[in-house]
């Protein structure tokens, strides 16, 4: 289904009733039974299998003689099929291409299980796993790979598949970003720095102790989850209670965090985060040098360090009698040069990207299609997923639902990605019914979404609770009917990406399969987010995003314009459009420039 509903701000909501309705790219009648919903679709005509093999790229042709693929509903499209042997374990990445088809991807394994995708890849490109990194093959045996086009429109044209494994040439992984965050303590004249969303709630809402405050000063870094290759793994020290400094220490250098492993005053707490190493001294192209400042109070046991990629930060904390220790380490992107005004700003884009991608985007999307694809397979241990009343047998229905999946302190996925913590859905009132075959699905009833520390790649997907109504007509196809409705969520002390602690309400109306609008109005601790907002989709599947009026973010009047949001091509970042905010007398922009580093161009004061 091209709609917005599926990957944006309505994701969170639909995710579950759109899984459940068989929006996974089969049109279903109103008689399917439920475990029909979860079904692989099934060749109608005598098909043969080509090989393929790892590293392997096949130009091929969707053409009216190939294999033909049948949807309940009587739509067809026609398909190739390949297979390939593998083993338990084997990382993988599949990518089909094509400028003349809407290709759609399926891997299924030696037991009939399955996965999909779309467009993963981004565009035209559907990629399994979606986005990036790698898949981890469950099972021994033969697996299946079907190259066709999405949601039966019996497209025919050319195509490029290929089959890549780690380690292969032509496969690269590219790791999560996260954002870290830093303080400043004035009691203790003391700065730390947090790539955990929790930890940092925990320091505003004065888990550390009194004191602490944000400097607006953040950078790029890695998770620790597939980091790409090359990149220096971060070690984070804390002083050992009554032995060492009440602080905190980083470290990119491996000679260093072994030396300071073995001093009794530093307790090792772990990786945190990974950066790309320094190169004598410059940094690679598209990173920023990080600078280390110390406090020289080793005497006083109270040994203190600053990082930042603002220059004259540092040279500042020298000239207050700090020693200059150099540049130690290179990040992805800096939110740490600039006035107080460009922090503030590029703090609020965080913030507002944030809610946006996080709070019912592609990430709150992909965890339902875990958690379905896991009530699917009862073998199915990542995530270890519960219905009641159980799915299975079911020929309608119930009005009432809980659905939880547990991931544990993590465990990969069947769609390719590292995931850890658990989530609960809890549907009532719950009706659906559907007038004919073909006819929008209607979808009404209330929802209660748990999330319990739950993260996809070592990022935060969400911490906290939302509840609401929806009361919708959901079209299954993009060429006959138009889905409609409304939608209401409420937030209750969600925690997201950024540690930002979010409180209020998202109120959404459904105009088309293409246009959706939505009110936000929502408090965090740094002030309101209150916006009003229209998203059309283009023909490339991408979101369009335009504020419908002046908005409010913290202080800032705030307009949106053009931004394009492709979650399949840049997860957490837009690829084009521009954010202003005035206050003042002044405004600052930033534009997009189709970076998934975390860079964005930024012109004010």
């Amino acid at each position: 289904m091209k709609t917005l509903t599926r990957n944006l701000a309505l994701g969170l909501l639909l995710a579950s009733t759109l899984s459940l309705s068989g929006c996974a790219g089969f049109p279903l009648s109103s008689s399917a039974a439920v475990s029909d919903l979860l079904a692989t679709t099934k060749a109608t005509a005598a098909c043969s299998y080509q090989p393929i093999s790892y590293g392997q790229t096949v130009n091929g042709s969707l053409s009216t003689t190939d294999c033909v693929d049948s949807s309940v509903s009587g739509d067809i499209s026609y398909a190739d099929y390949y297979q390939f042997t593998a083993t338990a374990g084997d990382k993988i990445y599949i990518q089909l291409s094509s400028s003349s088809i809407d290709p759609w991807l399926m891997l299924i394994y030696p037991s009939g299980n399955y996965a999909s995708d779309n467009n993963g890849g981004g565009g035209t490109t559907a990629r399994i796993p979606a986005t990036s990194g790698y898949y981890s093959l469950p099972e021994s045996g033969t697996y299946t790979i079907v190259a066709s086009t999405y949601y039966y429109d019996a497209s025919t044209g050319s195509y490029a598949l290929m089959l890549a494994k780690e380690g292969s040439p032509a496969s690269s992984a590219l790791g999560s970003l996260l954002t870290i965050i830093e303080y400043y303590n004035s009691d203790l004249k003391h700065y730390f720095m947090t790539s955990d969303p929790l930890e940092a709630v925990g320091i505003d809402q004065g888990a550390a102790g009194p004191g602490w405050s944000r400097t607006g000063y953040s950078i790029k870094a890695y998770s620790r989850i597939n980091p790409p290759s090359g990149t220096s793994a971060v070690c984070r020290f804390y002083g050992t209670p009554g032995k060492g400094p009440n602080s905190h220490f980083f470290t990119a250098s491996a000679g260093e965090c072994a030396i300071v492993k073995q001093d009794p005053g530093w307790f090792y707490e772990g990786i945190p985060f990974y950066v790309q190493p320094k190169n004598g001294t410059s940094c690679p192209a598209g990173t920023f040098p990080l600078y280390r400042a110390y406090n020289n109070r080793f005497a006083y046991n109270d040994s203190n360090h600053r990082f930042s990629t603002d220059y004259a930060v540092y040279q500042q904390m020298i000239a207050n009698g700090w020693v200059g220790e150099g540049m130690v380490m290179c990040v992805n992107a800096a939110s740490s040069s600039g006035s107080q005004t460009e922090r503030e700003v590029r703090q609020m884009v965080d913030d507002t990207l944030s809610i946006i991608t996080g709070a019912g985007g592609s990430g709150v999307t992909a965890l339902f299609s875990d958690i379905f694809s896991a009530l699917s397979n009862p073998s199915s241990t990542c995530p270890q997923a519960t219905s009641n009343p159980p799915l299975t047998g079911l020929q309608s229905f119930p009005p009432s639902l809980t659905i939880s999946a547990n991931y544990g302190t993590g465990c990969t996925s069947s769609t390719g990605s590292s995931m850890s913590g658990s989530a609960t859905l809890a549907l009532s009132n719950l009706a659906m019914s559907q007038a004919s075959s073909g006819a929008p699905i209607n979808v009404s009833g209330n929802f209660s979404l748990t999330l319990n520390k739950v993260k996809k790649n070592g990022v935060l997907l969400g911490n906290g609770q939302l509840t609401g109504d929806l009361n919708l007509a959901i079209s299954l196809s993009s060429s006959s009917g138009q889905s409609s409705g409304t939608a209401n969520i409420q937030f209750t002390n969600l925690v997201l990406s950024t540690g930002t602690l979010i409180n209020g309400t998202v109120s959404l109306a459904i105009a088309s399969n293409t246009q959706q609008n939505s009110s936000v109005n929502i408090t965090t601790s740094a002030g309101p987010v209150i916006l009003s907002l229209q998203l059309t989709e283009n023909s490339s599947g991408a979101a369009i995003m335009n504020t419908t009026s002046a908005g409010t973010v913290r202080n800032y009047s705030t307009q949106i314009s053009n931004l394009q949001l492709s979650p399949k091509t840049c997860a957490n970042y837009p690829v084009g459009g521009t954010i202003t905010f005035a206050k003042g007398g002044q405004t600052s922009t930033v534009t997009f420039n189709a970076s998934c580093d975390g860079s964005y161009n930024y012109v004010g004061p």
